[in-house]
C-alpha cells in the first residue's frame, strides 16, 4: 500500500507535466540505494511521459487488485478499497477503458462491504459507469451479490430509472428485486408508480410487474394502497386515460383500439364502479354514459370535449375532503385492524434501517389541499403512532412524495 501511495503520486506528477520521463526521475535520486532501487523498478520503461504513466497505471492496478484477493484485513480497508475505486473511476473517465471501469466497480462494491460510508453515498457514481459503459454491468451484477440491499434504498429511484433501459436493465433487477422482498415498504410506492407508466414498453412494463409480485402486503396496506390511488381529481384521471389511449394509438397504430377499449374498462373499474366517494360518484352520474360511448366509437375529439366538460364540472364545487374520494382512507383507525402500516418516507440516510421503530399509520387528518396546478395534487396529512402529522404530496400517476414534517 505504500508503494501505491508513491506510485499513484508519480502518476499525477507525470500526467500533469508531459517533460516527466524516468530518466528524469533518476536525476532525483540521491543515494546509490535510490538509484539501485529506482533501476529495479523501472529500469524497463521506455524513457517517455506516455510509457512512465502507463507503467505507473499497471502497478496501481496490479496493487489494489492484490489487496482484494488477498482480503487484506487492516483498519483501513474500507478507505483503501474506496480510494482504488476513486482512482479507476477517473482512469476509466478520462481514457474510456472498460478494464478500468470494472476494476472500479468491484473496487466499489468490496469498500461497500467492507462498511465504507463514503462509498454508500457515491453509490450512484457506480451506477453511472453500468449506464454509461454497459460492458460493466456484469461486474456490478457479480460483485454487488455480496453488497447488503439496504445500502441501496437511498438510491432506490436511480435504480428503477435504470430499469427503463432496456440495455442494462437486467444488471439491477436481481438487487432491485432483492430490495423488494427485504424492504416492501420502502419499494411499494415507487414500485406501484413506475408500473402504471403509460410510455412502458412491454419487456420493460413485465419487469415491474414482476417486481410487483414479489411486494407482500398484509390486507389492510392492500387496501390502504388501492384506496389512495383514487386521491385524484376526476379531471386529471379523464385526462390521463385520453393520454394513455392517443399512447397506444402511437405504439400500435393498427391494433390500439383493443389497448385503448381495455384502458377505458379499467377506468370505469377503478373510479366508477368501485369508487365510493362523492367525487367519482358525481363524475359516474354525469359521464358513464358518455365514456361507454367512447369505448364503441373512439373519439379523441369527442374525449378532449369531455375532459373540458369534466374540467368545467368539477371547477365549480369544492371537493376538499379526504371523504369527498375515499371514505375508508377517512374512517381508518389503525386499532381496527391487526397489522400496522408504515408512515412512508422513513428509509432514508445511510444507515442501516430499523423498521422496528419506524412511525406507524394511526389515522388520516379528514381535510385536504388541493393545488391549482396541471396535475392539480393533492396534499394529505397522516397521524403517526408517535402523535406527530406528516404532510404528502400526491400526484396521479407518480410516486407518493413526502413535503415535509409537521409537528
Amino acid at each position: 500500500i505504500q508503494d501505491r501511495d508513491v506510485n499513484e503520486c508519480l502518476f499525477k506528477i507525470a500526467r500533469s507535466n508531459s517533460n516527466v520521463i524516468p530518466s528524469v526521475l533518476r536525476r532525483q535520486m540521491k543515494s546509490n540505494s535510490e538509484v539501485e532501487h529506482f533501476q529495479k523498478t523501472f529500469g524497463k520503461v521506455d524513457d517517455s511521459n506516455e510509457s512512465l504513466i502507463m507503467f505507473l497505471v499497471d502497478k496501481v492496478s496490479r496493487t489494489y487488485s492484490s489487496f482484494m484477493q488477498d482480503q487484506a484485513d487492516c483498519g483501513n480497508q474500507p478507505q483503501i478499497l474506496y480510494e482504488g475505486s476513486s482512482f479507476m473511476h477517473e482512469l476509466w473517465r478520462t481514457e474510456s477503458d472498460v478494464s478500468y471501469g470494472n476494476l472500479s466497480m468491484e473496487l466499489h462494491m468490496r469498500a461497500l462491504e467492507a462498511g465504507s460510508r463514503t462509498a454508500r453515498e457515491m453509490i450512484p457514481r457506480a451506477l453511472n459507469v453500468v449506464i454509461s459503459s454497459p460492458e460493466c454491468g456484469l461486474t456490478f451484477l457479480q460483485a454487488g451479490q455480496s453488497v447488503p440491499s439496504w445500502m441501496f434504498l437511498p438510491w432506490r429511484d436511480q435504480l428503477i430509472s435504470a430499469l427503463h433501459n432496456e440495455a442494462i436493465s437486467k444488471y439491477f433487477i436481481p438487487l432491485t428485486g432483492r430490495l423488494v422482498e427485504n424492504y416492501d415498504h420502502a419499494m411499494a410506492y415507487v414500485i406501484k408508480s413506475a408500473s402504471d407508466n403509460m410510455d412502458l414498453s412491454d419487456t420493460t412494463l413485465n419487469v415491474f410487474l414482476n417486481l410487483m409480485a414479489k411486494l407482500k402486503f398484509s390486507p389492510v396496506h392492500e387496501k390502504l394502497l388501492q384506496k389512495m390511488e383514487l386521491l385524484v381529481s376526476p379531471s386529471v384521471a379523464f385526462g390521463d386515460l385520453k393520454d394513455r389511449c392517443l399512447n397506444a394509438k402511437k405504439i400500435a397504430p393498427k391494433t390500439w383500439k383493443q389497448k385503448a377499449s381495455t384502458l377505458c374498462q379499467e377506468f370505469k373499474e377503478k373510479y366508477l364502479r368501485n369508487s365510493d366517494g362523492h367525487a367519482f360518484k358525481v363524475f359516474a352520474k354525469d359521464f358513464s354514459s358518455k365514456v361507454d360511448q367512447i369505448i364503441s366509437c373512439f373519439s379523441f375529439s369527442a374525449m378532449e370535449d369531455i375532459k373540458k366538460e369534466v374540467d368545467l364540472k368539477f371547477s365549480r364545487i369544492h371537493l376538499n375532503r379526504v371523504k369527498d374520494y375515499s371514505p375508508f382512507l377517512a374512517e381508518f383507525q389503525s386499532s381496527n385492524f391487526t397489522d400496522l402500516v408504515e408512515i412512508p418516507g422513513q428509509y432514508k440516510g445511510f444507515d442501516r434501517p430499523d423498521s422496528d421503530r419506524h412511525v406507524t399509520l394511526s389515522c388520516f387528518d379528514p381535510g385536504l389541499h388541493i393545488f391549482s396546478s396541471l396535475r392539480k395534487p393533492f396534499e394529505i396529512r397522516m397521524l403517526g403512532s408517535d402523535g406527530k402529522k406528516y404532510r404528502f404530496i400526491l400526484k396521479a400517476g407518480e410516486d407518493l412524495r413526502q413535503d415535509q414534517r409537521i409537528e
